[in-house]
């Protein structure tokens, strides 16, 4: 049992490590600094290296079993590929790429959204903020809008969205305040342009 548990426990070490590495290769997608994934990536890689050199010394029998667990994962993934000629990573990573299109054609679905919660709520006003509204679309990884209203309420939200077609994948964050903080909001935004519906 303790065997198990041990390789298991370096297991999830590997899989912590292959996370922080992914992480780092997202991460302007996920908009953070380089320094927590590879610190994690580190100490991850670091744990397992000495977990593993404790278990050669105590049980053998620990280490063929994370070469089972890891041999299993492989054979999985290689099946799967085998009898439906895709990778796990497509099936995986869809929806990341739908969430991806949905940014890069970002302009036509959040003029459909602004149409649709206009005809909702009388007294909207709908401004693109962030990364979009200045121009560093290749560092957004969502589309943010800042909406003011004194009469919105979280239903016609939904009822926008749904109205709009919006997927459950696209990059929509959407900033509310009331009309009265509109020149305050709009000041913190520093760059803003007007959607019209």
């Amino acid at each position: 049992m303790e065997e198990i548990s041990t390789a298991g426990s370096s297991a999830f070490l590997l899989i912590f490590f292959f996370v922080n590495v992914a992480a780092l290769r997202l991460k302007r997608y996920l908009k953070m600094r380089a320094g927590l994934p590879l610190a994690g990536a580190a100490m991850s890689l670091i744990s397992l290296a000495i977990l593993l050199f404790r278990m050669a010394e105590e049980s053998i029998g620990s280490l063929y079993m994370l070469l089972f667990i890891v041999l299993g994962c492989f054979l999985l993934e290689l099946s799967y590929r085998t009898l439906t000629g895709r990778k796990m990573g497509e099936f995986i990573d869809s929806g990341l790429k739908k969430r991806e299109k949905n940014l890069a054609e970002w302009e036509s679905w959040v003029k459909n959204f602004a149409k649709n919660l206009s005809k909702l709520v009388e007294d909207v006003e709908i401004y693109l903020v962030g990364s979009h509204a200045r121009g560093e679309k290749e560092k957004s990884h969502d589309v943010d809008l800042l909406v003011f209203s004194d009469k919105l309420d979280y239903s016609q939200l939904e009822e926008a969205k749904r109205n709009a077609r919006l997927s459950k994948y696209h990059p929509l964050h959407l900033h509310i305040e009331s009309r009265k903080k509109r020149d305050e909001a709009l000041r913190r935004a520093k760059r803003s342009i007007r959607i019209e519906p």
